[in-house]
């Protein structure tokens, strides 16, 4: 048994498939390799204040008739060129068109905004590449729920004296983003509701469940929110434990998401934390003071209309304002207040040197600026407003043109 074992080993030796040139060139070269990613990416977050907060519109694009560059390079060559020269190629074809987002000036989406502990998290994620569910070959699922407890503690959601051994009392997971935590959060909502009146909905649907849906101004995500259930045949039957991500979420593989943040509470705990909250909460106070003094309502008939800049839509509350332009007369439509709004934010990502993102609330089209960047600065803020008057008394100019 044993000779047929290895004759059928050495036949199998003689067939293999010798492993790709340039793959283990790489592989051989590794540390050059990353010491130039080091390099590139050093030079990105030491001028991310001189990068425009939004690329300009024409580096977005992938232009095949760049006269600086070989429009074949663009389609998938039959040999590589290594991970050094592809680094380096998409720094200089594309680096334009990269936006400022991981900026102090970036107010638009809740992206960018990583602190050293959790950039070196994001990279080692990558490099051991974990499935981070309960598999049974690697510490990342416990991590990820030793993460969520922290988190938990962090934000007062639980007695910090809890014992290990209480781990059915809370649970959690890491998802993409908002979009998905809203999708699992209200899935498993729904689920919940629908087994206190004895329906599994993930098996039967939602027929015959009575839901109460109470909601203000609801995240557009929410309507994404599906009935899904994780369920395939070669996936094992769902236990019952807090770290059972593989039936906690969609996803059946899943990244180690919660390295970067059990760096970041490690590297920065609790007080480092509560930092970057209360700045950024101040910041946006004092940017919605700004705007309410802006306002119709706080200016003096008396005073010239282009000191009316803008409105705030809703007290601020926490790190984002809502607010709008002001000022426009009262004769317009929301179509054509939504074209302003649209036409002014247009001049802002030109400008560069702020990004806002538009939003409806109650009715009304405004304009969203979210605070979620450890770096932003008061100095950041003064340059975000002037930005913002700038750009809003050349509406005024544009508006005036076309009457």
């Amino acid at each position: 048994m044993s000779i047929e074992c290895c004759k059928y080993a050495g036949r199998f030796e003689q067939k293999e498939r010798k492993e790709y040139k340039q793959l283990k060139e790489d592989l051989d070269n590794i540390g050059s390799i990353l010491e130039r990613a080091k390099e590139l990416n050093q030079h990105f977050i030491e001028t991310i204040g001189d990068r425009p907060v939004c690329a300009p519109y024409d580096k977005q694009q992938i232009n095949t008739a760049d006269d600086n560059h070989d429009s074949s390079s663009l389609s998938l060559s039959e040999e590589g060129i290594g991970a050094t020269r592809a680094l380096e190629y998409f720094w200089k074809r594309f680096g334009d068109g990269v936006s400022g987002s991981a900026g102090p000036r970036y107010l638009g989406f809740v992206v960018g905004g990583v602190t050293p502990a959790s950039l070196v998290g994001d990279w080692t994620c990558s490099t051991i590449d974990q499935n981070a569910q309960l598999s049974g070959d690697t510490v990342s699922a416990a991590i990820e729920h030793l993460t969520i407890r922290q988190l938990l503690e962090l934000l007062g959601l639980q007695d910090h004296r809890l014992q290990e051994s209480d781990n059915e009392s809370f649970t959690g997971s890491f998802v993409s983003g908002a979009t998905m935590a809203n999708f699992v959060g209200l899935a498993i909502a729904r689920q919940w509701v629908g087994e206190k009146q004895s329906i599994d909905v993930a098996e039967n649907g939602m027929d015959g469940v009575k839901i109460r849906l109470l909601t203000a101004n609801a995240h557009s995500s929410s309507v994404k929110a599906l009935i899904f259930k994780n369920q395939s045949p070669y996936l094992a039957d769902p236990i019952c434990r807090p770290d059972n991500y593989l039936h906690l979420t969609p996803e059946n593989s899943r990244r180690f998401r919660a390295l970067p943040l059990w760096m970041a509470l490690k590297a920065y705990g609790r007080r480092g934390m509560v930092n970057i909250v209360e700045r950024n909460v101040e910041l946006a106070q004092s940017l919605g003071k700004w705007v309410s003094d802006s306002s119709s309502s706080n200016i003096s008939s008396s005073s010239s209309p282009s000191q009316i800049l803008f409105k705030l839509l809703s007290p601020v509350h926490l790190n984002v304002v809502c607010f709008a332009l002001d000022g426009l007369g009262e004769h317009y439509d929301t179509k054509q207040l939504v074209h302003f709004r649209n036409r002014f934010l247009e001049l802002l990502d030109r400008h560069g040197k702020v990004r806002c993102t538009p939003t409806m609330y109650n009715g009304q089209p405004g304009i969203r600026a979210a605070f979620v960047n450890w770096m932003t600065q008061s100095t950041d803020l003064s340059i975000a407003i002037e930005s913002l008057k700038y750009c809003r008394l050349q509406l005024s100019k544009d508006q005036s043109q076309n009457q």
